[in-house]
């Protein structure tokens, strides 16, 4: 079987093609970061405030709460929207999902089982990981908003291991509101202008 070869210029339009398909239906999905960011900025605020009142063995609840709500409300969301077809098939919408997978289930894995280990580290080491993930998603779309936020989200998590247990939460509210609901307002701004034409 003979090989095609492809010029160089054919390859970049390819890869463009791709990328470009991923983009769009990336911002297809700006209310799921709304949702998980508002989610967040809540959970962390609410995490603060139990904080104050001398209610720190419920402090996990928040986070359950966000789990439970922003979990099946992602699986339905996507299940409306035509499923695994509205996430980009290819490469680069393979990346970002798996990604994402594997930043969600050690955050997960992180914040309910390894919580008393870490201790007053875990909301830095949380803060990174998610960065990454916002980061790698801005590289993959090319999305200058993105990689600005995820190396926001990072810098928070760095100076959050300077900053006192009692605190850490509302360091969560202020990485929720840059990495997710700006950008989610923002994709979801141009979806809307995109769809009126």
């Amino acid at each position: 079987m003979e090989e095609k070869s492809i010029s160089p210029e054919h390859s970049l339009q390819i890869i463009t093609r791709m990328m470009d398909e991923a983009r769009s239906r990336f911002e297809e999905n700006g209310v799921t970061y709304l949702v998980w960011g508002t989610l967040s900025a809540l959970a962390g605020l609410s995490h603060f405030w139990l904080n104050t009142i001398d209610r720190m063995e419920l402090s996990g609840l928040p986070y359950l709460g966000l789990n439970l709500i922003g979990l099946p409300f992602t699986f339905w969301y996507y299940r409306r929207k035509g499923g695994a077809q509205n996430m980009a098939n290819n490469q680069i919408g393979n990346l970002v999902k798996r990604v994402w997978q594997l930043v969600v289930c050690n955050v997960i894995l992180l914040g309910f089982f390894f919580f008393d280990f870490l201790g007053s580290n875990l909301t830095p080491i949380i803060l990174l990981l998610l960065s990454l993930g916002i980061f790698t998603s801005g590289i993959a779309l090319r999305s200058k908003l993105l990689i600005l936020a995820g190396l926001s989200v990072n810098l928070l998590g760095i100076a959050a291991f300077f900053v006192s247990l009692a605190y850490q939460p509302l360091m969560i509210s202020l990485a929720a509101t840059l990495a997710m609901i700006i950008p989610g307002t923002v994709l979801f701004y141009h979806d809307r202008k995109r769809k009126k034409g």
